[in-house]
């Protein structure tokens, strides 16, 4: 039996959420994922979207909510099955904050030191 033991939510961008799902036991990688998120802490409600369903592969397994409004507060849940059974709470919540387009302003850069 697999064993979901945490999730979390972070605010990549001001438009991005990466999920981040950890479990343990799935040898055979027959579990998956699903993610939804809302505004608001309640599911089930016309504002909960799916933004991964089925996602597969090792620990943690990683989904990216996109086209989200910066300094915005969101809900993610995350819904672990497996043919071959889950032990403890397969849904996990969280919160995370897109950053304001602000604190995003300036493009990456990338600095060769070696050789100059």
């Amino acid at each position: 039996m697999d064993a979901v033991s945490a999730g979390s939510a972070i605010g990549s961008s001001p438009t991005q959420i990466t999920v981040l799902s950890y479990f343990s036991g799935d040898d055979n990688r027959d579990g998956s994922i699903k993610v939804e998120y809302s505004s608001s802490s309640s599911f089930g409600s016309s504002d909960t979207h799916t933004a991964c369903e089925k996602v597969t592969g090792g620990s943690p397994r990683v989904c990216y909510i996109s086209k989200l409004d910066s300094s915005k507060t969101y809900y993610v849940k995350v819904t672990y099955t497996d043919p071959d059974g889950v032990s403890g709470d397969a849904t996990k919540t969280a919160s995370a904050s897109t950053r304001d387009s602000q604190d995003d302003i300036s493009p990456p850069t990338l600095s060769i030191i070696k050789p100059m």
